[in-house]
């Protein structure tokens, strides 16, 4: 069949009265078993689609003719579609500068609502019309290019202006691509197509034309000047951020010029100026590539208090370069970004500081100096560093140091991703126990010595070191979930008894190394003793010797190791008693039958065991500890609820186990609070908390004050539900997790609150 020929001879002849087409059926061809036999030789897997296309594109098709999804629908005001880049905006001088002015205002304050507010480089500094015209020709001639309108402000100001924004959108952009934050999640990059000088490697280029264009105005000797002069050196600041990257500079000073900067221009509202009409609209929306739905440009609000924000959060991270140990660093890591999630540059440029491009932490240690010093300020020093040394452990020590690098790298995450890299490592850290472990117990086997015999058998610091971490790492993502808000109020009970058990088990462990490290703290002291004992001059003699070698490189180790642990299991204990606590004012609800830990939704697709299941599903393939069974958690509450006879008794006896657990917590955390305040030569504890002193204090502020409102909370259960049950106190009452005033979100307090079941809508 010459299937080209048939249809060549096919026409359509005139239109009806009725708009149908007249058919001749002589003209048409049967093409339907052309179609199926061609259709023979296709693959059921292919997608038919040109070679050019891409599918996953595909999924973000927009449909077009859709005001609200076609960009091309924008509609521009005439000002905004007459606006050219050739003519110099402005009647007078005057007029000029305070337009020139306006535009850098509204960059700048751009740059915030970008960084601090998440929104796009569209809606912010790309909807510029000057911004999109210089780096458009620009990037054609692949070097800077300036506007020719005859005016110095517009040629030359505001151009140097506007690079000096770009380049420091190009640094941010770099710390985006290095993959520490997330694209849209954390920050948005959208940049259209348009090319964020690529081509200017030279910092000290746009600092110098900045500076040039400094002077100029300065030269001017205008009164309406100063506000430019200081959005300049504003822009000068943020050029200068890169250093912290590029060569891994901790200076802080043009953070602090930034500060000074910043304060200075929010204090100057009334020196605002508007930009030209028509300057800033939604045209690039409409020109360049765009694959969103159109947005409406952002009202810049007086936001210089955002750059204050960023630096001053940045200055926080570059803490991390005066570290003295490793644990400093550490606690660093764990508390800048604890309580209030830190500014996104900053988040992006901690782990890029730390973890350099050479993978030397601080350029100052390898990653196996890293991983050595973590496990000597832990307990290493038990053993001597022989197992740290050991061949067999190379490959093991290595698998520690690329979690640890992720632990540091999760540390900085936005706090929602934060309890997901938790459960991400959760896996990790389980299987190079099991590894640890292993390897650990046979190079101990093979020791001729018993530094490493213990009572309870052949101990294990580097093994003890990786559980530590490990449960840690457990309980953080439990307790997380408070703080997101993940949990309802029937959950309580199951997630703070698991926080219980594994602070119990975290406790064991610690306890375990802190008595091989008092043991050996005791053998030092007793081999003193036994010099002194010894009558044999030449023995005398190598005791002693023995003994300084001790003093002098053992035993300040084992003290600080030992002072560690104490701080550990003070921490430790916090946490234990406080989840404790929420435990038991559960059991004191349930027994009154305001709350259950079951659901009360339609059970028809699932059912409490499955729920438990899937909400400690992150911790099902973890080997040790073990995980509690629905049996287990069942049995537990069972085990604590309040029943006849004597009620009242029991329920004493329940408040009073409270009120012993929250002044134990209350006691360790004004115990902590001292000896961060005095430092880690208190000859108590070692916190390794100097550089984020402030948060820390703050976070055991918060974790007081929980304490204190778990303790009131009893007082305002008892009045409101007494001391004997009732049959009407369930419809009375309901519970809610809530969050007192500054108090730590990791402990919501089971809320007593009117129910509203039985209330009539009137």
């Amino acid at each position: 069949m010459d299937l080209e020929k048939e249809f060549g001879n096919l026409h359509l002849s005139g239109s009806t009265k009725d708009g149908l087409i007249d058919e001749k059926l002589s003209d048409l061809v049967d093409i339907t078993e052309l179609f199926f036999d061609l259709g023979k030789d296709l693959s059921p897997q292919t997608i038919i689609q040109d070679p050019g296309f891409n599918s996953f594109e595909g999924t973000h098709s927009l449909e077009v003719n859709n005001p609200k999804l076609d960009s091309s629908l924008i509609s521009l005001t005439s000002e905004e579609e007459r606006f050219s880049c050739d003519v110099a905006c402005g009647a007078t001088d005057v007029e000029r500068l305070m337009y020139v002015t306006g535009i850098v205002d509204w960059l700048a304050r751009f740059l915030v609502c970008w960084l601090n507010e998440y929104q796009t480089l569209p809606t912010t500094v790309l909807s510029c019309r000057y911004v999109e015209f210089l780096l458009t020709v620009s990037s054609e001639r692949e070097e800077l290019s300036y506007l020719r309108t005859g005016d110095r402000l517009y040629d030359q100001v505001l151009c140097d202006a506007i690079y000096g924004i770009c380049y420091f959108a190009k640094f941010v952009q770099k710390l985006l691509k290095a993959g520490v934050v997330f694209e849209e999640e954390d920050l948005n990059f959208n940049h259209m197509g348009l090319d964020f000088l690529s081509y200017v490697e030279d910092q000290e280029l746009i600092l110098t034309r900045l500076h040039r264009s400094i002077d100029y105005i300065e030269s001017l000797q205008s009164p309406e000047t100063g506000f430019l002069q200081h959005l300049l050196k504003l822009i000068c600041c943020l050029v200068s951020l890169e250093n912290h990257l590029k060569v891994y500079s901790a200076d802080t000073t043009e953070l602090d010029n930034l500060i000074e900067e910043a304060i200075y221009l929010e204090q100057q509202r009334s020196s605002e100026c508007d930009p030209p009409p028509g300057c800033f609209s939604m045209g690039i929306q409409k020109r360049l590539s765009n694959q969103f739905p159109p947005k409406h440009l952002v009202v810049p609000t007086w936001n210089y208090k955002g750059f204050v924000i960023m630096a001053q959060d940045i200055k926080a991270v570059l803490m991390v370069d005066k570290a003295a140990s490793m644990l400093e660093a550490a606690q660093l890591a764990s508390f800048f970004n604890k309580l209030t999630q830190r500014h996104v540059v900053a988040r992006a440029l901690f782990p890029l500081f730390f973890i350099r491009d050479d993978e030397r932490v601080l350029g100052r240690y390898s990653g196996f100096d890293c991983i050595n010093l973590h496990l000597t300020e832990f307990c290493a020093t038990t053993t001597a560093s022989t197992t740290i040394l050991s061949p067999e452990m190379t490959p093991v020590l290595q698998e520690a140091m690329n979690i640890m690098f992720e632990w540091y790298q999760n540390m900085a995450q936005n706090t929602s991703r934060y309890r997901q890299g938790y459960n991400r490592q959760l896996l990790l850290w389980d299987a190079l126990h099991a590894q640890m472990e292993s390897c650990e117990y046979e190079i101990a086997s093979q020791a001729t010595g018993e530094e490493s015999i213990t009572k309870t058998g052949i101990f294990m610091p580097c093994s003890s070191w990786v559980f530590f971490m490990k449960v840690t790492a457990m309980i953080e993502y439990v307790l997380k979930g408070f703080d997101l808000e993940v949990y309802k109020p029937f959950e309580a009970f199951a997630m703070f008894w698991y926080s219980y058990y594994l602070s119990y088990q975290q406790e064991s462990c610690l306890e375990k190394v802190h008595e091989v490290i008092e043991s050996k703290i005791n053998s030092i002291h007793s081999l003193g003793k036994k010099i002194k004992k010894q009558k044999n001059a030449q023995k005398k003699t190598e005791l002693k010797a023995q003994y300084r070698h001790l003093m002098d490189n053992n035993m300040e180790s084992l003290r600080t190791n030992k002072r560690y642990l104490s701080y550990l299991l003070m921490h430790g204990s916090i946490i234990k008693s406080l989840s404790l606590c929420e435990v038991l004012q559960f059991s004191i609800l349930k027994s009154f039958g305001v709350i259950d830990n079951k659901t009360s939704a339609s059970k028809i697709f699932s059912n409490d065991r499955l729920l438990l299941e899937l909400r400690l599903k992150p911790f099902s393939s973890i080997g040790v500890p073990e995980l509690l069974t629905y049996e287990a958690f069942e049995s537990a509450l069972n085990d604590l609820l309040i029943t006849e006879p004597m009620i009242s008794s029991k329920l004493e006896k329940t408040l009073d186990r409270i009120s012993k657990e929250v002044s134990n917590a209350l006691t360790a955390i004004d115990t902590i609070k001292k000896c961060i305040n005095a430092g880690d030569n208190n000859g108590l504890l070692v916190t390794g908390t100097r550089l984020v002193k402030e948060q820390a204090l703050k976070y055991y502020d918060q974790l007081h004050a929980s304490a204190k409102a778990i303790e009131l909370n009893n007082a305002v259960i008892t009045a409101k539900l007494g001391r004997s049950k009732s049959s009407s106190i369930s419809d009375k009452f309901t519970v809610r997790l809530s969050i007192p005033n500054d108090a730590s979100r990791f402990f919501p307090l089971l809320e007593l609150t009117n129910s509203t079941k039985n209330k009539r809508v009137r």
